[in-house]
């Protein structure tokens, strides 16, 4: 842990303990506005705005992402390629996300690989 979170921690500690002792000197002492409560008040705020500033200040900042890289073509393998449909050599139409084709001429459906 930082030092500046240790601070932040026993500001924070010190301020609830000197609001609670403010708190039972304003019940058994009957003494309304102690300076205990102020006090601790501030104490709790800046404990809270030390280990707060410690956060921003100690963030880390993660490294770019890598290059996306084009996949890897085979040497000797072609890009796209026609496909011809098998029963009668027409052009397929559709081509669903199965890898279905269906023939626009006889609607004959054969496997796209």
């Amino acid at each position: 842990m930082s030092s500046t979170v240790v601070v932040g921690v026993l500001l924070l500690v010190i301020g609830i303990i000197l609001m609670v002792v403010g708190a039972f000197a304003m019940i058994l002492l009957r003494f309304i506005g102690s300076p205990f409560l102020t006090l601790g008040l501030i104490l709790m705020v800046l404990g809270i705005t030390f280990m707060a500033g410690r956060g921003w200040s100690g963030r880390r900042t993660l490294p770019p992402p890598p290059p996306i890289q084009q996949p890897m073509v085979p040497a000797g393998m072609q890009g796209a390629v026609s496909l011809n449909c098998p029963n009668c050599g027409g052009t397929p139409g559709l081509v669903d996300r199965f890898g279905i084709a269906t023939c626009s001429h006889c609607q004959n459906r054969f496997l796209v690989r």
